[in-house]
This record gives structure tokens, C-alpha cells and sequence, in this order.
């Protein structure tokens, strides 16, 4: 895991405290505690973790909650810790919210882990976001154009080559991309009609 700042949102305290001696001992830092959900969820939202920790059973507003603030928003990736208990209610609504969790107990090694995964995941579910949105967006562009280079074959009677290569010509010489050609093209016949 590249990032090593890490937010805890836990309310036992012996918990806390083990959990900062696993973490101390692996050379990452906590850079705040929380031990409840709303106070969780305004210190994610201020200071953007690399990781956040939080516990199942957090007062107030619970840590499925907080988990899903946290990845949804985009702040940062988030692993609940759950009693073994609350194993069965998790593995049910893991379908509603997408999130990690680890079962307690957990070790040093396990909680370490799970970190790593939970992190790695994100990473890869951040990239993937990107390259689906500029796929739409490609896309998007590529109806405009198609829409605009209709409107050129109609209006000015051209072949759809002869109608690509103006719009190809008008985005060289303006410098645009042709997306915004294609846009002010169509514009310009939507303002006409």
C-alpha cells in the first residue's frame, strides 16, 4: 500500500489501542480517531486518509454507513471491522454496499492484509471509473459528430466523406477539437430552424 495515513473510527477503546500497536509496529500513522459515526465522517471528509478503519458497531451513525460515505464520495477506501457476530447481516447487505470488512479478532497479520487488498482494490476500481467515463465521453463525442456530419450531408448536400473532412479541416484550422465543431454545428442548425 503506497499511502500509510490512516483514520480509525473505533469506540472500545482496548480496541483502539491494539489497533494503533498494530499499525505503530508497521510503520503506518494514524492521523485522527474517531469514535463515533457523524465525527467519523467530518474528519474523512477534512483530511482525505489513504485508508479508512472503521468499526461495525460505531454509535450514532454505524461503520457500513461510514464505509459507504467514504468510498462513494471518493475519499478514500474503507475496511469495516465486524464482530464474527455481525458476519451474516454483513454478508447479506454486501450486496447493497460495496465494501471490505474483517471479522474480530483479527491478528496483526490479518488486519495488514486486508489493508493491502482494500487498498490495491480501490486503486483498481478508481482506474477502471476513469476509463469508463472517458469512454462515455468518447462516445458522446462520437454522436455528436455523427449528428453534426448528418446535418452537413443534408444542408450542404455533401457525402458523408466530404462532410468528415470540412468538419476535419474547420477543427485544424480553428484549433478546436471536433467534438466543439460538431456541437457548433449542430447548434448553429438547431438555432436555425
Amino acid at each position: 500500500m503506497d499511502g500509510k495515513d490512516i483514520f480509525v473510527a473505533e469506540h472500545e477503546p482496548q480496541e483502539l489501542e491494539k489497533i494503533k500497536q498494530y499499525l505503530a509496529d508497521s510503520e503506518y500513522h494514524i492521523i485522527d480517531c474517531a469514535t463515533d459515526g457523524p465525527s467519523a465522517i467530518r474528519k474523512i471528509r477534512m483530511i482525505h486518509p489513504d485508508l479508512v478503519l472503521v468499526d461495525f458497531d460505531l454509535p450514532v451513525t454505524g461503520g457500513l454507513e461510514v464505509a459507504k460515505i467514504s468510498e462513494e464520495d471518493h475519499i478514500a477506501p474503507a475496511l469495516v471491522m465486524a464482530p464474527i457476530s455481525q458476519s451474516t447481516f454483513i454478508d447479506v447487505h454486501c450486496g447493497q454496499w460495496d465494501f471490505a470488512y474483517i471479522n474480530k479478532p483479527f491478528t496483526k497479520l490479518t488486519l495488514l492484509q486486508a489493508m493491502q487488498l482494500v487498498a490495491i482494490s480501490y486503486r483498481r476500481i478508481s482506474r477502471l471509473e476513469q476509463e469508463v467515463a472517458k469512454l462515455k465521453d468518447d462516445l458522446e463525442a462520437r454522436k455528436d459528430i455523427e449528428r453534426a456530419k448528418g446535418i452537413l450531408m443534408e444542408v450542404l448536400n455533401l457525402s458523408e466523406k466530404e462532410a468528415f473532412r470540412k468538419m476535419q479541416k474547420q477543427s485544424m484550422d480553428k484549433g478546436m477539437p471536433m467534438r466543439d465543431i460538431a456541437r457548433a454545428i449542430i447548434v448553429a442548425y438547431e438555432t436555425g430552424k
